[in-house]
């Protein structure tokens, strides 16, 4: 085995990508139509801002690439920071969920660490009760990642049970509307195509090896494609219905709501066609609040297994259908799937709750 070609502590490939993607920020074109992105609007701003302060570099792809790490432990600090501070749920185990390899390695390399924290801080926002400050930092982390919306049904049930469907409506309306003018605003300058051009990209993708679909038609020895093959919207179904079934759990509780969204997360990155490994970073703020050892400690393994996935097994396995990287993705797969089992029975378990002030 080569252990020299692994990336150990440097991956620098998505951050070329944003580079290349924030091309309009330094006047190389009208972005979404000159252009090209993956990504909504909301995080071109991230990645244009870098690439902006970045021209006055002598060389501005390696200032972008020192900007953009820089940032993003910077913001993965802001998230353990709040761990260590925080007075209710302090305590060795709940720290390491933050401290493993993979979600730190990940911080520094992955834009998702950004709606990452900013669904950390949404929780804590939800747990003090500060209804308008949760939903605005809901709607910053779907203007980011529209992954996120899938936490939207369970938060709406929740607020609707404590503060009626009043709140629950504006809260709603706080939540989408970032992610609505991220749509609004390339349409206005890019027009329809432009406009859909991040989320027609993603919806495009298929199986990439590493999905829950890939690990389980390798352990079973079957091919499990053929399924989406024949519904191929199959998997995002399974994904609205993971976020229905999280809503239908009717939180109450603030336990019981993160318990729900745990759940809808782990059953939205389950059925998906496409898996990658720095979705450990979304992970951590749900697992961080459950208040339960078993979460916790599949949660850590998670975080430290993701790393020996990527970039160890995905690097030692590149280019060859062997390798150690099914094995692997079978290990993370399983944890991923226990995480899924327990957060539905814990979800469901009553307990008291108490009204805020909106």
């Amino acid at each position: 085995m080569n252990f020299e070609k692994i990336r150990w502590a440097l991956d620098t490939f998505d951050i070329g990508v944003y580079y290349r993607e924030s091309a309009w920020a330094v006047g190389a074109g009208r972005l979404y139509r000159d252009v090209f992105s993956e990504y909504p609007l909301a995080a071109n701003v991230l990645f244009g801002t870098v690439r902006a302060v970045a021209a006055a570099f002598e060389n501005p792809e390696f200032g972008f690439l020192i900007l953009w790490m820089a940032s993003g432990l910077a913001a993965y600090a802001a998230a353990v920071r709040l761990a260590v501070t925080d007075r209710e749920r302090r305590g060795v185990r709940t720290l390491l969920i933050w401290l493993a390899p993979a979600p730190l390695y990940f911080a520094a390399f992955r834009f998702d660490v950004f709606p990452a924290l900013a669904t950390f801080l949404m929780l804590f926002a939800l747990r003090a009760e500060r209804w308008r400050r949760a939903a605005l930092w809901l709607g910053i982390a779907i203007a980011l990642k529209g992954y996120a919306l899938f936490l939207l049904p369970a938060i709406g049930v929740y607020v609707l049970q404590r503060r009626g469907l009043r709140a629950a409506v504006e809260f709603g309306a706080i939540a989408v509307t970032p992610f609505a003018l991220g749509l609004a605003l390339p349409l206005a300058f890019a027009g329809v195509r432009g406009m859909k051009m991040p989320y027609a990209y993603h919806s495009g993708r298929g199986f990439n090896g590493e999905s829950t679909w890939d690990a389980l038609s390798w352990l079973l020895g079957t091919d499990l494609e053929r399924w989406t093959t024949h519904w191929p919207r199959l998997s995002q179904l399974l994904q609205i219905g993971g976020a229905l079934a999280a809503a239908a759990m009717r939180p109450r509780a603030f336990t019981q709501l993160v318990r729900a969204l745990l759940f809808a997360l782990t059953a939205f990155l389950s059925v998906s066609t496409y898996y990658s490994p720095q979705y450990v970073l979304w992970l951590a703020p749900f697992a961080y609040f459950c208040a339960d050892d078993a979460i916790a400690s599949v949660a850590i393994a998670y975080g430290w297994l993701t790393y020996l996935y990527f970039p160890v097994a995905y690097d030692l396995s590149y280019g060859t259908t062997g390798g150690p990287l099914k094995p692997v993705l079978a290990i993370v797969t399983a944890l991923r799937l226990a995480l899924l089992a327990r957060a539905a029975r814990l979800a469901t378990r009553a307990e008291p709750a108490t009204v805020g002030a909106y």
